[in-house]
């Protein structure tokens, strides 16, 4: 992986909100019918971090996302990059500062009839780059997205996986400071995606770029993200980062992306069953997922716990595990042991009573 210097990256503006998103309206007019897709979002994301953006098809997301380029251009609010209003910009000043923002889109954008060199050397041309440093940019690029060899390439001559590296390359020739991926990998398969979410960790980490991300994907955002917001009726409905957002999540629409992801679901055949103790979810969070907890909650407490249920995944690289467990024994120490799990850092629910 290269340097900062070796592609030269900007190291950015001073202060650490990179994004400030300021009550942010959009209006699309059809005829007499309009429909108002932002309703007043508000949003800030911080310099260096992955930020993702998560709701179903029609919450705003890319009307969103568009606009912090002004791809679309807002019906009212302001948009700051780097401490600078870009809503106020019009002409050569927006062009200047479109330069430092990359984006990346869900089905590549790249012109067929032109190879992988001159896809990604067309923003340089158009920058006015000279062709031998623009030529050397490209080289640095494409060996950044693992594609050395496929300079000369045709993107028909390309998988689905190569030809949004080469998506990537582009929208980080002109050296961004910002890279917003509007749904970049839900035209892709679960292992191709997995291997650009690795690509955009790696280019977040390496050449500190801050990352945009909107989808629908869970998988995704449980994967790279920081922070998440959670849109609905083309408002923000919920944010915090994604640790919070995958644990604790507040309103409905959040607990039914996180779901079928985490897999916390207590399964119905549990529930219903006649149980002779307490049927308890525990919830660990970080290096407690791998603590012998339940040994020594017996150790402790003259209770004994039967594991009737769990798993443990991986939320943005930390632990996280969830164990239904059925504990038995007299109901003082019953509580007791469940206080002595909460004192640990574990989240306890009682589902069913003995």
């Amino acid at each position: 992986m290269c340097t900062r210097r070796k592609y030269g990256v900007r190291d950015g503006l001073g202060g650490s909100t990179l994004i400030e998103i300021k009550d942010l309206h959009k209006v699309y007019a059809f005829g007499e019918k309009q429909i108002e897709a932002l309703k007043g979002v508000n949003l800030r994301v911080e310099k260096g971090e992955i930020y993702g953006v998560v709701g179903s098809s029609g919450a705003g997301k890319s009307s969103l996302i568009r606009c912090v380029n002004l791809l679309e251009k807002p019906t009212s609010g302001q948009i700051r990059v780097g401490g600078l209003d870009i809503t106020s910009l019009k002409g050569a000043e927006l062009r200047d500062a479109r330069k430092r923002i990359g984006m990346i889109f869900q089905h590549f954008n790249l012109l067929s009839n032109k190879t992988v060199f001159h896809n990604v050397v067309v923003p340089l041309y158009l920058a006015g780059v000279g062709k031998k440093e623009a030529a050397q940019r490209v080289v640095d690029l494409l060996h950044l997205v693992n594609l050395d060899a496929k300079a000369n390439a045709y993107p028909g001559q390309l998988s689905g996986g190569q030809k949004q590296r080469v998506a990537i390359a582009r929208a980080l020739a002109t050296n961004p400071e910002v890279l917003l991926c509007d749904e970049a990998t839900s035209a892709l398969d679960p292992q191709t995606t997995d291997s650009i979410l690795q690509l955009l960790k790696e280019i977040n980490r390496t050449l500190g770029i801050t990352i945009l991300i909107i989808t629908h994907e869970m998988n995704v955002v449980r994967e790279i993200c920081d922070r998440v917001a959670v849109m609905e009726d083309g408002q923000i409905i919920e944010e915090g980062t994604v640790v919070e957002l995958f644990t604790m999540p507040r309103t409905e629409t959040a607990k039914a992306f996180t779901k079928a992801v985490m897999g916390d679901s207590v399964p119905d055949d549990l529930l219903n069953r006649s149980h002779a103790g307490q049927l308890v979810k525990i919830t660990f969070l970080g290096p407690h997922a791998s603590d012998p907890i339940l040994s020594t909650l017996s150790k402790r407490f003259p209770v004994y716990a039967n594991v009737l249920h769990g798993h443990i995944a991986k939320i943005k690289d930390v632990p996280f595990g969830i164990l239904v467990v059925e504990l038995t024994g007299e109901k003082d120490n019953i509580l007791a042991g469940i206080e002595f799990l909460n004192q640990q850092g574990m989240k306890t629910e009682v589902l069913q009573h003995g």
